[in-house]
């Protein structure tokens, strides 16, 4: 909390949508990170939500984790504790929930959906 005003100053990053590392993108993150360290030096937390990533793949978090998320941690100078992250629709690998999906929709079309049934399937 801000000492001098007893306000909570929070950082809200949202939809960053990363798909792969590149030079713009590089770019963005410094600019992103030296306009925090410079205009907000009292940050209380850093807020990131969805859509983190385009598609929910492991090389794209690897991007979010390794890259984007220590420099602007780094520059907000907040603990791991108060640094916020929620995945959006994107975020979620759909590839990897195909299973689960089949056999909801196969459910649905025999008319016996419950949760019960789905996870003894999966």
């Amino acid at each position: 909390m801000n000492k001098k005003n007893g306000c909570i100053r929070i950082i809200h990053i949202s939809d960053i949508h990363v798909s792969g590392w590149t030079r713009q993108l590089e770019d963005e993150v410094n600019a992103l990170a030296e306009d925090v360290q410079r205009n907000f030096p009292d940050t209380d937390y850093v807020v990131i939500t969805g859509d983190l990533t385009m598609s929910g793949n492991a090389s794209q978090f690897e991007i979010i984790e390794k890259k984007i998320f220590p420099r602007v941690r780094s520059a907000a100078q907040v603990a791991d504790k108060k640094f916020i992250i929620v995945p959006g629709n994107h975020d979620i690998n759909r590839c990897a929930v195909k299973e689960v999906e089949r056999t909801a929709i196969a459910s649905l079309h025999q008319g016996r959906l419950c949760a019960e049934k789905l996870f003894q399937e999966i």
